[in-house]
């Protein structure tokens, strides 16, 4: 037969915004936005204590700590960042990060409109390499002054426009 606790009348277990029970080894978000793991409670008339140092009333949630996300290139992805979607056009900003780890986009910052439940490892940071862009980059090189630059830098340019082209059109570095 197994012994079932009660609280005291009044006293609330600390819980998590989602319902769930904050546990001992819990890790949570003190108040002072720091994560740490649950040691200890204390309990009072009006307020509960999680470890020595953060209080809450009765009723108040815990904060969970967000969960580590990354992108395609191993990149940790926190809310507000700027990404590149694979099927977009144009840069990203990540408006929410959903329980599952998936990701709501938006074209502006805080703004409506884009991309919801997009999995992590179809976004990155990096902006992906263009045709256009390579053009550009080359033309900009020939544009610039030849004299003004050292001979070795201008390979060096020449050379790093050459293995975009091939990784763009798939071949190797």
């Amino acid at each position: 037969m197994s012994m079932v606790r009660e609280l005291p009348e009044g006293v609330i277990w600390p819980r998590f915004k989602d319902g769930q029970p904050v546990n001992f080894g819990d890790e949570f978000v003190n108040q002072d936005g720091v994560t740490e793991k649950v040691t200890g409670f204390f309990f009072y008339e009006d307020k509960v204590f999680v470890n020595p140092s953060d209080r809450y009333s009765y009723g108040e949630t815990v904060k969970r700590p967000e969960p580590e996300v990354l992108d395609a290139d191993g990149v940790p992805i926190k809310v507000g960042d700027t990404v590149w979607y694979e099927i977009a056009k144009e840069p990203l900003f990540v408006d929410c990060i959903d329980p599952s780890g998936s990701l709501d986009l938006t074209y502006e910052k805080g703004g409506w409109g884009g991309y919801a439940c997009v999995p992590p490892d179809k976004v990155t940071h990096r902006k992906r390499d263009t045709q256009e862009a390579i053009d550009t980059d080359a033309m900009l090189l020939v544009s610039e002054s030849f004299f003004d630059q050292r001979r070795d830098e201008f390979e060096d340019r020449v050379f790093d426009l050459l293995r975009r082209q091939r990784k763009l059109l798939g071949g190797g570095q």
